[in-house]
C-alpha cells in the first residue's frame, strides 16, 4: 500500500501540476491576425474547390459590387460545388481562441436538403459558421474557432458549400478580419480547428482507418492499464509477504485507525475524480447533452420538461433529472454557466460520489476482510476506487453507471442479508435512474420466491406473503413517488406516460447491438436492425431480436434454477448469480450498449472479496481490462466521429458506429469468453462441483488472532 500510496500521490501531483501549468499559461494576446477590405488586392487568399472542372465555379476579384461599391471577392457556383477562398494563418498559438468575421451577400443560393450555404469554416474540419441561403443583403458573418494541442497554424475558408453539402448560387465577401482572443464572448461556443480529415482516410493493411487522436488515446489507455496492473500486482505481492511475516512470527497486527485510513483513501479517490473530471479526455456529446437537459429542466420546470422530451432528445427516467434540474437552477442563480469547468464537475458529481460510497460499502459490508491484514482491506477498496474502467466511465465520460450500480449493489447485498424491504427500495431507485436496472429485478424475485417455498424458514406462510407484499408496495411506492412530480401533468395520464417512457427508451435502439462488444458484435452485427431474419422455421422468420430475447430468457431461467439450488447463506452467491445474469443478458441480448456491462464489475468485485478466491479475481481482472478498452474505444470513437462529422461519412461511421477490426474483435471475444467462464464457474459452485472456498484458491490468509479459538476482534 506504500507503493500504491506513492502512485496515488504521483497521479494527484501530475494532474494538479498539469492543471496549474494550464492556469499559469500566459493568456493569449488580443490582436488582429489578418485584416483586408480587398480594395487593393485579393489579400493573399487562394482559390480551391471540390470540383475544379472548368465552368463549374467562377472565382472573381470584383472591381465593384462590394459594400459601398468597393472591391470584393465573389464565388459563383454554376453547378453544385463546394468552393472556397482559403487563408492560411501561420503564427497561431496552441489551445487559443480565434474569431473570423466577414461581410457577405448572397444571391440564388440553394436551400435544399443537404445544401450548405455561404459560410466560414476551418479547412479539413467538420464545423462551419451559420450558413446563409437564398437572397441575403450585406450582413456580418462570424466564426469562432479554437486551435488544438501543438497546433500553430490553421486555414480559414470563405465558402459556398461544404463537405457533403455542395450548393449553387453566388456569394460576395468583403472586409475580412481574423482576430486572436484571450477568451470567448459570453454564450459563444468555439469550434475545433484541428485537422481531422487529411488522415481520416488513411488505412493500414487490415483496412483499419487511422486517426491520430484515436490512436494516441488508445496508446495512453494501454499505458494506464499496464501501470495499474503493475501497481496492483506489487500491492498484492506486498500484502502476501506481510501475511507470511505475520504467520511466521506469530505477531498480532493492530487494526487501529483502519477506518481513518480507509476514509483518507476514499478522500484521495474523491480528489482524483474532481481533478480528473475536467482534465481527463472528455466525451462532449454526452456531457453537453446532460448540460442541455439541466438548462431545459430549469427553463421548463420538472412538471413540464417531459412534455418537450422529443425536441430535447430526453430519454432518461426522472431520477437523474432531479439533479440536473438542481444544476440548471444553481448555475442560473449563481451566474456560473453549465459550460464552465465547474459546471462539468457538477454534472459528473453524482457518479463521483457514488464511486466513493461503493468503496465505503466494500469496507463496511465485506466483513471477511477483517480477517486479513490491513493491506488487503486497502487493496480491495483501491481495486474499485482506482480501477481504470471506473475512473474512465464516471470521471472522464461522466456517465451515471456508477450511480446506478450503487443502488444495484446495495440491493444485492440486502438480498444476501435477507433484508428484502431495503433491497426493494434500492432496486426502485436503480430502475428510476435507468431502465437497465430492470435486469436485476429477477434476482429479487427469485429471492422472494425462495423465501415463499422454503421448508427451513421459521416464518409462517402468511408472514412470508406479507414480506413479499411489503416489498411490492415499497418498490412501487418509491418508484411512483420519484415519477410523480415529472409525470403528474403528462397526457393522457402518468401511467401511460411511464409505460411509453420506458418502452420508448428500449425501442429507440432497434439494433442487434449498439456498440456493445458482445456476441452480436462478434458476428459483425453492430448497428444491424434486429428485425433482420437469420433463418426460417416454416413460414416464420427468426430474427436477431428473437435470438437475443431467447438468450435473455435462457439466462433468466438459469439464474432462477441457480438461486433456488444455491446455499444463499454464503454471501458471495447472490453476487455471482447477479453478475452471471447481467453479463449473460448484455453479452447475448439485443439492443445492448457498451456500458451495460458496468454493474458486472462491482458484482464480481464483491464476489471476489466475499469468496476470497483467486479464480474470481482473475475473472474480475479480465472483465475489467476488456471493458476498459471497450468503453475507451467507444468514447473516443464518438468524440472523433463527431469532429469528423458528415464531411467524411466513411471515416465518421468507422468511429461512430464501430466497424469491425482486429482490436474490437478481440475485445468482443474476451467479453463472450469471460461471460461463459463466469457462467460455468457459477453453475459448478452452486452445484458443489468445485469448492470455491478451498484454501489453495485463497487470495489472503487469515491472521492468527482471527482463526478459530483465537481472541475475538
Amino acid at each position: 500500500m506504500f507503493v500504491c500510496g506513492i502512485c496515488v500521490v504521483a497521479l494527484l501531483a501530475g494532474i494538479l501540476a498539469g492543471h496549474l501549468l494550464n492556469k499559469k499559461k500566459p493568456v493569449a494576446e488580443e490582436k488582429v491576425m489578418f485584416e483586408s477590405d480587398f480594395n487593393f488586392s485579393q489579400g493573399g487568399l487562394i482559390t480551391d474547390a471540390y470540383d475544379l472542372n472548368s465552368g463549374v465555379t467562377v472565382f472573381t476579384y470584383e472591381e465593384a459590387g462590394g459594400m459601398d461599391d468597393s472591391r470584393c471577392l465573389s464565388i459563383e457556383n454554376k453547378s453544385a460545388n463546394d468552393a472556397r477562398y482559403v487563408l492560411k494563418i501561420e503564427d497561431a498559438l496552441e489551445n487559443t481562441f480565434y474569431r473570423a468575421s466577414v461581410w457577405i451577400k448572397t444571391e440564388n443560393v440553394g436551400d435544399g436538403e443537404n445544401q450548405v450555404g455561404a459560410n466560414i469554416s476551418a479547412l479539413n474540419t467538420g464545423y462551419h459558421s451559420y450558413a446563409y441561403v437564398g437572397d441575403q443583403e450585406w450582413t456580418l458573418l462570424e466564426f469562432f474557432g479554437m486551435t488544438g494541442e501543438g497546433q500553430t497554424s490553421f486555414e480559414l475558408c470563405l465558402r459556398l458549400g461544404f463537405y457533403s453539402g455542395i450548393n449553387v448560387g453566388k456569394v460576395w465577401f468583403d472586409d475580412l478580419c481574423v482576430e486572436q482572443l484571450s477568451k470567448l464572448p459570453a454564450g459563444v461556443i468555439a469550434n475545433s480547428m484541428v485537422n481531422t480529415m487529411t488522415s481520416a482516410n488513411e488505412k493500414d493493411s487490415s483496412g483499419r482507418i487511422k486517426n491520430e487522436r484515436h490512436d494516441d488515446t488508445l496508446a495512453v489507455g494501454l499505458i494506464v492499464l499496464l501501470v495499474s496492473i503493475a501497481v496492483f500486482a506489487v500491492c498484492i505481492k506486498y500484502a502476501k509477504n506481510k501475511d507470511n511475516i505475520i504467520l511466521s512470527t506469530g505477531q498480532r497486527e493492530s487494526h487501529t485507525n483502519v477506518e481513518l485510513t480507509v476514509l483518507i483513501l476514499i478522500l484521495c479517490g474523491f480528489i482524483v475524480r474532481l481533478l480528473g473530471s475536467v482534465t481527463l479526455p472528455q466525451c462532449d456529446i454526452d456531457v453537453n447533452l446532460f448540460k442541455y437537459w439541466a438548462r431545459m429542466t430549469e427553463e421548463y420546470g420538472i412538471t413540464e420538461v417531459y412534455s418537450h422530451a422529443e425536441e430535447i432528445n430526453l430519454d432518461y427516467p426522472p431520477l437523474l433529472m432531479y439533479w440536473l434540474g438542481f444544476v440548471g437552477k444553481f448555475c442560473k442563480l449563481t451566474g456560473i454557466g453549465t459550460g464552465t469547468a465547474f459546471g462539468t464537475v457538477l454534472i459528473k458529481l453524482p457518479s463521483i460520489i457514488a464511486d466513493c460510497v461503493i468503496a465505503f460499502f466494500i469496507y463496511k459490508w465485506c466483513r471477511n476482510l477483517r480477517k486479513a491484514n490491513k493491506n488487503w482491506i486497502l487493496l480491495a477498496i483501491a481495486l474499485w476506487l482506482f480501477n481504470p474502467l471506473v475512473l474512465l466511465d464516471s470521471t472522464a465520460w461522466g456517465q451515471v453507471d456508477a450511480f446506478q450500480s450503487m443502488f444495484m449493489v446495495a440491493s444485492v447485498y440486502w438480498i444476501s442479508q435477507n433484508k428484502y424491504a431495503l433491497a426493494s427500495g434500492a432496486l426502485a431507485f436503480a430502475v428510476a435512474l435507468k431502465p437497465q436496472g430492470i435486469m436485476l429485478v429477477p434476482v429479487l424475485g427469485y429471492a422472494l420466491f425462495k423465501l415463499l417455498i422454503s421448508k427451513n424458514n421459521e416464518l409462517p406462510i402468511i408472514k412470508r406473503i406479507l414480506v413479499i407484499a411489503r416489498c411490492v408496495v415499497i418498490f412501487t411506492g418509491i418508484f411512483f413517488v420519484i415519477m410523480l412530480p415529472f409525470g403528474i401533468k403528462m397526457e393522457p395520464n402518468i401511467f401511460v406516460w411511464i409505460f411509453k417512457l420506458y418502452g420508448g427508451t428500449v425501442d429507440g435502439y432497434e439494433y442487434a447491438t449498439v456498440n456493445a462488444f458482445n456476441f452480436f458484435f462478434l458476428i459483425n452485427k453492430n448497428w444491424a436492425p434486429d428485425n433482420e431474419v437469420v433463418f426460417n422455421i416454416g413460414k416464420i422468420g427468426v430474427t436477431l431480436n428473437h435470438l437475443g430475447m431467447l438468450a435473455i430468457v435462457a439466462f433468466a431461467v438459469l439464474a432462477w434454477v441457480l438461486y433456488q439450488k444455491a446455499n444463499t447463506r454464503k454471501p458471495y452467491i447472490p453476487f455471482m448469480i447477479a453478475a452471471t445474469l447481467i453479463y449473460g443478458v448484455v453479452t447475448f441480448g439485443p439492443r445492448m450498449h457498451e456500458r451495460y456491462f458496468f454493474p458486472v464489475i462491482i458484482f464480481m468485485l464483491f464476489a471476489v472479496i466475499l469468496s476470497n478466491n483467486k479464480i474470481m479475481l482473475g475473472l474480475f481482472a479480465v472483465t475489467t481490462i476488456s471493458n476498459f478498452f471497450t468503453v475507451l474505444e467507444v468514447m473516443t470513437g464518438l468524440s472523433v466521429g463527431a469532429e469528423i462529422g458528415s464531411s467524411n461519412y466513411d471515416a465518421m461511421a468507422y468511429f461512430y458506429w464501430n466497424h469491425m477490426n482486429t482490436e474490437r474483435f478481440i475485445m468482443a471475444l474476451f467479453n463472450v469468453l469471460t461471460c461463459l467462464t463466469l457462467t460455468i464457474i457459477t453453475v459448478l459452485t452452486v452445484f458443489n462441483v468445485i469448492d470455491i472456498e478451498n484454501k489453495k484458491f485463497k487470495i489472503w490468509k487469515e491472521l492468527p488472532e482471527y482463526e478459530e479459538g483465537a481472541e475475538n476482534e
